[in-house]
C-alpha cells in the first residue's frame, strides 16, 4: 500500500469505515501522524491530503522519465517570450584585476536575435468511477505515473529536437560516423572538435541504438556500463522520433556532445500543473497535466552532433 492507495480507500469510505481505516496498520504505516490528526480535524478537507498525493502520483512518473531537466539549465519565465544571451566561452569567461580607483570593466551580453516563445502542452486520463467503486486504487496510481511520464517525454522530445535542429551545421561541423558503427573514436573526436572551439564539453546524449553499438564496438579492456564517458556524463534517451532527424537538413544522429552550460536552456513559464474534474453524466474523474515551456539555444556551436545514416 502507499499513501495516496490508503488516501483513496479513506476517501471513499463510509463514516464508519473510516475509523477503522484510521486505526489500521496499512494506513498507519503510510501515513504520519500529522496527516492523521488532519483528517481527525472536523474543520480540515481530507480531499486536501489527496489531492497533493495525486500531484505526488504523476511527479513520481515524471521524475522516472527526466533527462533533459538534468542536462540543460532550467529558468522560470514570468512571461510568455525570453531572449536568450549568447554566452562567452569557458576559457574567456575571467574575472578581470580592477587597479584602485579604476572603475569595473562591464562583462558585454549580446542578445540573440530570435525570442523563445513558451507552448502549451498537456494530456487528460479520464477515470471511470466503476475503478474507484471497485477499489482499483493500485490501478489508478499506476495510471497517475504513466500520465507523468507523458508530460516529461513531451518535455524531452521537443528539447532534444530543438538542440538537433538549431544546431550551427558547420562549425563545428557533424561527427560522421556513417560508414561504419559508432566508435570511441567518434566520441574522442566530438569531443576534440568541440574544445578546439573554446567550449567545455560537459554531457553526451545517445539514442538507444547507439550505445548498442558502442558496447559492441568497445575494447574489451574499457568498460562502458551508461556511466561516465571521457569524463562526460551520458545519458540513453529514447523518444517517439527514434531517428532524431534534423529537420532542415534530413540528416539522421546518434547522438549529440555538449557544453550544457552554454548551448541551451528549458525556459519554464508553468511547470506540471494537475487539474481535477467530474464528469457526473459519464460517471468520470478527469485529471489533466499541462506544462508550459520553451527550448532556447543560446550558442549554436557549442555542440556537435555525431552523424549516421
Amino acid at each position: 500500500m502507499t499513501k495516496l492507495t490508503e488516501l483513496l480507500r479513506y476517501e471513499t469510505a463510509s463514516e464508519s469505515q473510516k475509523k477503522k481505516i484510521l486505526d489500521s496498520y496499512s494506513f498507519n504505516s503510510c501515513l504520519d501522524k500529522g496527516d492523521k490528526e488532519l483528517l481527525l480535524s472536523s474543520d480540515f478537507d481530507s480531499g486536501e491530503l489527496l489531492r497533493e498525493e495525486v500531484y505526488n502520483a504523476i511527479n513520481t512518473g515524471a521524475q522516472r522519465r527526466q533527462v533533459m531537466r538534468k542536462i540543460l539549465p532550467t529558468i522560470q519565465v514570468n512571461s510568455y517570450q525570453v531572449k536568450p544571451i549568447t554566452g562567452t566561452k569557458p576559457s574567456g569567461n575571467l574575472a578581470q584585476e580592477i587597479s584602485e580607483g579604476n572603475s569595473f570593466p562591464i562583462k558585454t551580453n549580446t542578445y540573440a536575435s530570435g525570442a523563445v516563445n513558451t507552448k502549451q502542452y498537456g494530456l487528460r486520463s479520464q477515470i471511470t468511477q466503476e475503478l474507484i467503486e471497485d477499489k482499483q486504487f493500485g490501478i489508478i496510481e499506476a495510471e497517475l505515473n504513466k500520465l507523468g511520464e507523458a508530460i516529461e517525454n513531451k518535455l524531452n522530445e521537443v528539447v532534444i529536437q530543438k538542440l538537433i535542429d538549431d544546431h550551427n551545421g558547420t562549425t563545428p561541423s557533424d561527427v560522421d560516423a556513417t560508414s561504419a558503427p559508432l566508435k570511441y573514436e567518434h566520441i574522442g573526436d566530438a569531443y576534440e572538435e568541440l574544445g578546439t572551439l573554446g567550449w567545455k564539453p560537459t554531457d553526451i546524449i545517445f539514442r538507444p541504438r547507439a550505445v548498442g553499438q558502442l558496447i559492441t564496438n568497445t575494447p574489451k579492456n574499457i568498460n562502458y556500463d551508461g556511466g561516465k564517458l571521457f569524463g562526460l556524463n551520458s545519458y540513453v534517451l529514447d523518444t517517439p522520433s527514434d531517428d532524431w532527424v534534423d529537420n532542415d537538413a534530413s540528416g539522421k544522429y546518434f547522438g549529440i556532445l555538449l557544453d550544457s552550460q552554454n548551448y541551451g536552456f528549458i525556459a519554464i513559464r508553468k511547470d506540471i500543473t494537475l487539474d481535477v474534474y467530474e464528469e457526473p453524466v459519464n460517471d468520470l474523474t478527469n485529471f489533466i497535466v499541462s506544462m508550459r515551456f520553451g527550448v532556447g539555444v543560446s550558442n549554436d556551436d557549442a555542440a556537435v552532433r555525431i552523424l549516421t545514416v
